[in-house]
């Protein structure tokens, strides 16, 4: 009896990858904070940008310390807790929420595809590739809604997003999820 030829899989990163901002990573940074801020203003918390500004970036700082030494990740809400804890104000649902969306706005209005990026994804799966989006996000909700604006949701196979794994890459618990849950097997990289 002839076995079955393994299954051939492709991982493919998604920020930097298929996806990249439009702006600087400081002109990125300033858009969500100027976001964040207006959307403070319409709750009627006073603060002032460069505030929202700063306290961005210093919990992004403390966050991308905590993930690189437990390789744990910290869903968005978790940053925009300690974002609202810095800037002295009490993380309600309602504001976490609100807040939530504004830091993700341009993530949403700030971002492209790869050139080419739909088509090699095409070619990739006529030759009988398996494709598994495998990213460190903080937001599978998100994420998706991102690659479906794009139309290149439907090409991948399955969706290994850190935030909902729990692990970040390169933590082998992350990559061992894909593997139990799409049964392809690594064996070499490229």
């Amino acid at each position: 009896m002839l076995s079955q030829p393994p299954e051939k899989g492709v991982l493919i990163d998604l920020w930097g990858t298929i996806l990249f901002p439009i702006l600087s990573l400081d002109d990125y940074a300033r858009e969500r904070s100027k976001k964040m801020h207006s959307v403070l203003e319409e709750l009627g918390i006073e603060t002032t940008e460069q505030a929202v500004y700063e306290a961005y970036n210093a919990v992004r700082d403390l966050t991308s310390k905590i993930r690189s030494i437990t390789m744990i990740e910290l869903p968005l809400e978790g940053e925009v807790v300690l974002i609202l804890d810095r800037l002295g104000i009490e993380p309600k649902e309602e504001i976490v929420e609100k807040i939530s969306e504004a830091f993700i706005h341009p993530y949403f209005s700030f971002v492209k595809p790869a050139p080419g990026i739909r088509d090699l994804l095409i070619r990739l799966k006529d030759a009988g590739f398996r494709l598994i989006l495998a990213s460190n996000t903080i937001s599978t909700t998100h994420s998706a809604k991102l690659l479906q604006l794009h139309g290149l949701y439907e090409l991948f196979d399955y969706l290994a997003f850190s935030d909902s794994i729990g692990f970040r890459k390169p933590h082998p618990r992350f990559f061992s999820h894909i593997v139990h849950v799409t049964g392809i097997v690594p064996t070499k990289s490229f």
